[in-house]
């Protein structure tokens, strides 16, 4: 049964992660991704498609550490509800912060989070099953497509950590 859309989103402090090895915790400018139910009714994805990424999509928000956090996108896939966004760099020096998930005006019990300083996670397709590599022309590498010797490769991440250049929150690196 699906909650009205004044119901406010729930979701425990395990459930936010980051987002390539779904290790709880968060990291400052890292992606993570908040397992939260009440974000969205329908099944699908709705994706920012603006930089500097927008501060809410479909009507669901967060803060984190009271810093408005952007958003890259909300889904309820199969019954599986969550919100993927970047963690403000300017919660760098924290141990804890506190989390809260609004939709439609409608706000989730705070959470407290912790903060690392690095919590490094490589992308895999499918999750668990090995590392999202792409070649010089972008192709999936894969059993069948494997790397030739002095390829050049894309390793996608995150929770690297502080950067020396780091660009605002939300904002195109």
């Amino acid at each position: 049964m699906d909650l009205p859309l004044t119901a406010p989103p729930r979701f425990s402090a395990n459930a936010v992660v980051n987002s390539a090895s779904f290790v709880p915790g968060l990291t400052p400018g890292s992606l993570g991704t908040v397992f939260a139910g009440g974000v969205r009714q329908s099944d699908g994805i709705t994706s920012a498609d603006v930089l500097p990424l927008p501060l809410a999509i479909d009507g669901v928000s967060l803060t984190i550490g009271g810093i408005s956090a952007p958003v890259l996108s909300v889904s309820n896939i199969a019954g599986g509800e969550q919100v993927n966004f970047q963690v403000p760099y300017e919660i760098a020096g924290r141990s804890s912060v506190e989390m809260v998930v609004s939709r439609a005006g409608a706000n989730s019990a705070p959470q407290t989070i912790p903060v690392t300083v690095q919590q490094p996670g490589v992308y895999a397709s499918p999750p668990g099953s090995g590392i999202v590599i792409r070649n010089a022309d972008f192709s999936l590498v894969t059993n069948a497509s494997p790397l030739s010797a002095g390829e050049l490769v894309y390793v996608y991440a995150s929770g690297l950590g502080a950067v020396t250049n780091a660009p605002l929150t939300g904002a195109a690196a």
